[in-house]
C-alpha cells in the first residue's frame, strides 16, 4: 500500500471527512482511542476486540500525523490566504 492509500485508509478508520483539519483529526483520534481503549473494554469483557480497535485507531492517527507534519504550507502573505480560514461574521 502506497502512502496516499494509507492516508485514505487511515481517514476512513478515524470517520474524518474529505477534508479535515489536524484538529479535527486530533480530536477524532482522542474520541475514539477513548472509546476502543483496552481499559474500556475490561469492564464488558471485549478486552481483546477494544485492543485491536485502539491499535487500527492509533496507527491511522500516526500515518495521518506524519502526513501532517511533511504537507508544505507556503510562508508568503499573498498564497498564505488562500489556505486561511475565512473571517467569522456576525449573523443577523
Amino acid at each position: 500500500m502506497d502512502e496516499w492509500q494509507q492516508v485514505l485508509a487511515a481517514r476512513k478508520v478515524l470517520n474524518l471527512p474529505e477534508t479535515a483539519t489536524f484538529t479535527q483529526v486530533k480530536s477524532a483520534y482522542r474520541q475514539m482511542a477513548k472509546q476502543f481503549h483496552p481499559d474500556q473494554g475490561a469492564n464488558n469483557g471485549k478486552e481483546y476486540q477494544a485492543d485491536r480497535y485502539f491499535k487500527q485507531v492509533t496507527l491511522a492517527y500516526q500515518i495521518l500525523e506524519r502526513f501532517w507534519a511533511h504537507l508544505p504550507v507556503p510562508l508568503h502573505p499573498e498564497k498564505l490566504k488562500q489556505f486561511s480560514t475565512p473571517p467569522l461574521t456576525k449573523r443577523t
